[in-house]
């Protein structure tokens, strides 16, 4: 496969919402630094997604694989299934990770999906979907272009 290498740099921020604050639009660390803020700082710097990758593709088999995983019989997608994986994002990582999809053992695309939520953890499952003729991420995740 062929990857994209994303130099490595550290963010941080604060909390995001003020210890007894239900709707306050301040952001600790960023645009606030009150003393709410210190009762709650914690730093979310990576989360683990479970992702289902799926083939909705209604003629043929695809592997869908992850970043750093090899075309083999366990990623092999009949129509319509789907299996599930774990990923791990980060700022480390601009909160990013690749999939890719190919057939008999050659690449066909691949996407950078990007997490949607930075510093909070996910409200629900992320997929990665193989329609027929790409790879497509859906919410938690979305489709990030890094250019050619």
């Amino acid at each position: 496969m062929r990857w994209l290498t994303i130099p490595v740099a550290v963010a941080s921020v604060g909390c995001s919402n003020p210890v007894g604050s239900v709707d306050s639009p301040k952001l600790c660390g960023l645009t606030y630094d009150g003393p709410e803020c210190h009762q709650q700082r914690r730093t979310i710097t990576q989360v683990v997604l479970t992702v289902e990758l799926r083939n909705d593709d209604n003629l043929l088999p695809i592997h869908i694989v992850t970043l750093g995983e090899e075309y083999g019989p366990s990623n092999l997608l009949e129509p319509g299934a789907s299996r599930n994986v774990r990923v791990t994002v980060g700022a480390a990582g601009f909160w990013l990770t690749g999939f890719g999809a190919g057939r008999d053992g050659m690449e066909i695309t691949n996407v950078w999906c990007g997490y949607s939520y930075p510093y909070q953890q996910p409200p629900g499952p992320a997929k990665v979907v193989w329609d027929g003729s790409r790879l497509a991420c859906r919410e938690p995740l979305h489709d990030v272009d890094l250019g050619s």
